[in-house]
């Protein structure tokens, strides 16, 4: 019997697309494999330095993940000047290994045996470690403190509460030196406000024999409670050039500034208990009226302008004067503006008020001075700054001479009684409207004209609906004809007439809107927009204009209107004692748009007395 012959396995061939599908497999779980964070092993290279010099503190976390680093515990004794991080991987005999390794650079504040802290990285947790800084030679201390340095001066130390001391920071250095970091920013000083003033400015100075270059920043204090605060010290990185044994070499080095002790004082004794704390070094108080006249039309609004400047303090420590006006002018004031100008050597604080004053009731007038009071710093005593006394004579408007006080007005036709808000009547007289015949043939002309267009839109609806293909050639060409219209035309002057025309009747028809609603403010309004697009110039030359063609008294009547009481005979259940004649005022209007040769008839009141 012959035993049966088993065949030698052929060698097993590996093609490229399953080699590439075993590799990936593989890595796949080396990846699963890898854990996410372990151990983290430190060390420091080297372990002994000089003050001046650096070191590289090692993290190495197993893992090939990029975990979070917190550095704040290296922040008490150390300056961290830079990190970097790199992901290394390795296999050796099948065993797959993955960390990430930091590089921190530190350099250390101060010479001695130190400790670096452990750190976290992740969620794990690295060991302390040991590190000896050699102090530096004295000589080359000195050396080094006469390159490069930091000058420090209060300008009011003490200083009362809530007043301004200023910090000046000078950087002092030398030609040998170089300055690395950024200049320190605002000093954090608790329980005080810090606010940096003037440009940072670069000179030069001597100091004990030798040239220095000198950056110099301003710093604004106002503390805000008595007592001691403490501002603390600053540093930067700079590098400077050295000769130690015999050769030159540049090293880094850290200079800081030492703390100073700012004396803060309460509110003195003597200063008024019923008025606001106000320290200053000088007060400004300014009150400008526009027009400055002395004597004021009834209803003429008037610009009052009153502004303080304290220089040594904010604008939010203004208090707002008390103005105190006589009962016969009515103000109303606008949101107070304030501003503080940091581009001097001291903050200046501003707070500026606009007042809108209309006199209401004719004869004189004294409005008293406004005061503010303040604290002298430099003379240490209080002071009151005050204006001066104004005295005003208040004239009534013509047609209103008793001075009583004025009626609100009522934006509307002058009438018995109104049925329609919308109609106009004057009801003074019951004479006939003297052209009324002239609008009854404008108005049949424009029925007319109406019917006409009227009857051309059904015969073209009709041809259209009989032809559609000509429906859209009409609607293309009209399209066509008006886009060459707006472009041929806007080359012509008659063109930007007609346009001009058009909005000057839109104006018009918005005064007779407003009219209809019986708001005298917004009347005033229309027309002071009316008069600006057919003058072409700003409201107050407009309003002049208007007052040169002849109608003044159309101005000041409105203005009457607007800022006018209630009359004893309003409040009795009479009629009131002026109303607004809307057909008049567009009248007036139309009247301007004409030729000078037609307007030489004078136009009526705009307000008649019942």
């Amino acid at each position: 019997m012959t035993a049966a012959h088993t065949p030698p396995s052929p060698g097993i061939r590996w093609s490229p697309a399953r080699l590439g599908r075993r590799l990936l497999l593989t890595a796949f779980a080396m990846l699963l494999a890898t854990p996410v964070s372990a151990d983290v092993r430190a060390r420091v290279e080297p372990r002994v330095i000089d003050e001046l010099e650096t070191t590289r503190l090692i993290l190495r976390a197993d893992g090939a993940t990029t975990q979070t680093l917190d550095l704040q515990p290296l922040s008490a004794d150390f300056e961290v000047l830079g990190t970097q991080t790199a992901s290394q991987y390795r296999s050796v005999g099948g065993v797959v290994e993955a960390w990430v390794e930091y590089q921190i650079t530190l350099r250390p504040k101060r010479a001695g045996a130190l400790q670096i802290p452990a750190l976290a990285v992740g969620s794990a947790t690295s060991q302390p470690l040991d590190l000896e800084v050699r102090g530096v030679d004295p000589a080359l201390r000195s050396a080094i403190d006469r390159m490069v340095f930091f000058e420090l001066e209060l300008t009011r130390n003490p200083v009362y509460v809530r007043g301004e001391t200023v910090l000046i920071r000078r950087l002092l250095y030398s030609s040998a030196t170089q300055i690395y970091s950024d200049l320190p920013g605002l000093p954090e000083i608790p329980r005080a406000l810090v606010m940096q003033i003037g440009e940072t400015q670069s000179s030069m100075a001597d100091r004990n024999g030798e040239r220095y270059g000198v950056i110099e920043q301003r710093f604004a204090i106002f503390p805000e409670q008595t007592g001691l605060l403490t501002i603390p010290p600053i540093s930067l990185t700079s590098s400077v050039r050295l000769q130690a044994e015999g050769r030159i070499r540049r090293s880094g080095v850290r200079v800081s500034s030492e703390p100073l002790t700012l004396e803060v004082l309460p509110i003195p004794a003597q200063y008024p208990l019923d008025q606001p704390w106000l320290p200053a070094t000088d007060l400004i108080l300014r009150d400008a009226w526009q027009p400055d006249l002395s004597s004021i039309p009834i209803g003429d609004p008037i610009t009052r302008q009153v502004e303080i400047r304290v220089v040594g303090n904010l604008a939010a420590a203004i208090p707002p004067p008390a103005d105190g006006l006589p009962a016969q002018l009515r103000q109303y004031p606008e949101p107070a503006i304030l501003n503080d100008d940091r581009g001097g050597p001291s903050l200046v604080g501003s707070r500026r008020t606009d007042y809108a004053i209309v006199p209401t009731v004719a004869g004189a007038v004294t409005v008293p001075a406004l005061s503010i009071t303040w604290w002298d710093v430099d003379a240490e005593r209080v002071r009151t700054s005050s204006t001066s006394v104004r005295r005003l004579s208040l004239e009534a408007v013509a047609g209103d001479a008793t001075g009583e006080p004025r009626a609100d007005p009522v934006a509307g036709p002058a009438s018995d009684e109104t049925t329609d808000g919308a109609q106009t009547a004057d009801a003074a007289t019951d004479r006939p409207d003297a052209g009324s015949s002239a609008e009854d043939t404008k108005s049949e002309t424009r029925r007319q004209l109406w019917a006409i267009a009227g009857g051309l839109a059904a015969l073209m609806l009709i041809a259209i609906w009989l032809f559609p293909g000509l429906g859209r050639a009409l609607g293309r060409a009209i399209v066509n004809v008006w886009h060459g219209l707006k472009t041929v035309g806007a080359r012509f002057p008659l063109y930007h007439l007609i346009a001009d025309r058009l909005a000057h009747r839109r104006r018009r028809r918005e005064i007779a809107r407003q009219c209809r609603n019986r708001d005298p403010a917004a009347v005033q309004a229309a027309l002071m927009t009316y008069l600006c697009g057919w003058y072409r110039t700003s409201p107050a030359i407009a309003q002049q204009r208007f007052r040169q063609a002849g109608y003044g008294d159309l101005l000041d009547q409105l203005n009457a209107a607007r800022f006018r009481q209630p009359s004893a005979a309003q409040h009795d259940g009479g009629k009131p004692a002026h109303k607004v004649d809307s057909r008049r005022l567009l009248t007036a209007l139309r009247a301007l748009e004409r030729p000078a040769s037609a307007q030489s008839e004078a136009l009526p009141g705009l307000f008649d007395a019942r």
